[in-house]
């Protein structure tokens, strides 16, 4: 059979279609892939069902969100109190409270002669904040406030990446004490002079890491923390859902020492190197960031109201 010129075009034509399609889909594809790299949601609809997830969840304890921001580099500082201003308002009308606002804080430690520990490196994130909502139906309502909601879009034009977990204050397992977060009323009052360091520990453990964790690690660092280096675990989260961002944990830990030298103090003590084995032998993924603490900053706040 010949094949007429007319056919030919056709086929061309055809052959063209396919490759623009083609090309579309993989651009969509990596649009996507761009955005949950980014600690972005893919879409609302994605979001919503997150947000539903979390509505379906037992309503009888508070629930926490936490939120890790990264701003673009020529970031309008500006344009982030405002949606700062906008959320404090907002959640306190909601009968809720930011518990924890915080700015990355560098953390200098030369590892010769000590173990590195797991997951301690440079802060990824320049903001972090937890809030508490008395239900998940009052988080639901934030999500549809529309001046939050304007805020909200106005923030993502300068953050450049975004994690928001919602978290509880479940007790540990075989525990029976739940997170001192529960009944938090607002940051904690930070030493003085304000030099104290709050590192936030995510954790993922191993199959059975938990136990090796709480019997082997924490029970011998808990009273280092408080006893020897004047620290304290200011509270402690299971995490539930995440609303922004792909990496799941099991244990959220915010710990509070009085200056980055007592936490590296604290690092490099004979005590601690003889059982920061355990830390690593139970967990599978482990972040340590250190923050500082701004309740100052959300005073002026909510002075301002």
């Amino acid at each position: 059979m010949a094949v007429t010129p007319i056919s030919r075009r056709f086929v061309l034509l055809m052959a063209t279609q396919r490759s623009i399609l083609v090309l579309i889909a993989s651009s969509l594809l990596a649009c996507l892939a761009d955005q949950r790299a980014n600690g972005q949601p893919p879409n609302d609809a994605h979001f919503r069902s997150r947000l539903n997830s979390l509505e379906s969840n037992p309503d009888d304890h508070p629930v926490f969100l936490l939120r890790l921001l990264k701003f673009k580099g020529d970031t309008d500082i500006e344009a982030f109190q405002k949606y700062l201003n906008v959320s404090v308002a907002r959640i306190r009308e909601l009968g809720g409270v930011v518990i924890f606002y915080g700015k990355a804080k560098p953390i200098e430690y030369d590892f010769s002669g000590s173990k590195k520990v797991f997951g301690f490196r440079p802060c990824p994130w320049d903001r972090i904040l937890i809030e508490r909502y008395r239900s998940r139906k009052d988080v639901l309502r934030l999500a549809k406030s529309e001046d939050y909601r304007t805020a909200t879009k106005a923030l993502q034009d300068i953050v450049e990446k975004t994690v928001v977990y919602a978290l509880n204050g479940s007790p540990w397992s075989g525990g029976k004490k739940r997170s001192p977060a529960d009944t938090m009323t607002g940051p904690p009052e930070p030493p003085s002079p304000n030099e104290a360091v709050y590192m936030l520990n995510l954790l993922k453990f191993k199959p059975g890491g938990e136990k090796i964790y709480l019997e082997k690690y924490a029970k011998v660092v808990a009273p280092l923390i408080k006893g020897t280096h004047n620290g304290k675990v200011i509270c402690h989260f299971k995490p539930e859902q995440v609303l922004v961002g792909d990496e799941g944990y099991d244990r959220v830990i915010l710990v509070m020492y009085p200056s980055a030298k007592a936490f590296t103090d604290m690092l490099q003590s004979d005590v601690y190197q003889e059982v920061s084995g355990h830390r690593a032998d139970a967990i599978s993924l482990g972040h340590l960031y250190g923050f500082s603490n701004e309740a100052a900053e959300l005073k002026k706040l909510e002075q301002k109201r």
